[in-house]
């Protein structure tokens, strides 16, 4: 306290801080590995400071991806979790394209594993019969390195 621009006396405060800010939330409950469509989610203020640091702010983030757990409404969404559906089932006929300057080879070849854009997954190179690492790059292409 300062009386005529002198400090008189200091006192400690506790308080409790609130910091609101809007987040993506779900408007009715979800199912697992349901995928996300602008009418499943709405943008609420919450209190962000009770939250952890992977809420998700931005809903465009979110549509068509997945949930990877049922989820209740009002729930705040979080990356931990939404992903990615996969592109690619076990199973799946997809092309090989292995590519480098001036050639590209492409082959046939069945998916082993699910996979998302940018992971790896087995596959079989159907002429051949040998099993090869490769990168998915759409629902029906995989790349391969070499």
């Amino acid at each position: 306290f300062y009386v005529n621009g002198n400090p008189t006396r200091k006192i400690w405060v506790n308080v409790t801080l609130t910091v609101m800010k809007e987040a993506v939330v779900a408007k009715r409950p979800l199912r697992r590995y349901q995928t996300i469509t602008q009418d499943d989610i709405a943008l609420k203020n919450v209190d962000i400071t009770t939250l952890t640091t992977d809420v998700i702010l931005c809903y465009e983030d979110l549509i068509g991806k997945r949930t990877k757990r049922k989820i209740h409404a009002g729930t705040v969404l979080r990356e931990t979790l939404i992903e990615l559906p996969p592109l690619i089932k076990p199973g799946d006929l997809v092309t090989l394209v292995a590519e480098s300057d001036g050639l590209r080879i492409t082959a046939h070849g069945i998916a082993k594993k699910k996979g998302r854009k940018g992971e790896r997954i087995l596959v079989v190179n159907l002429d051949s019969r040998k099993s090869i690492n490769a990168q998915v790059v759409d629902s029906n292409t995989v790349r391969v390195d070499f």
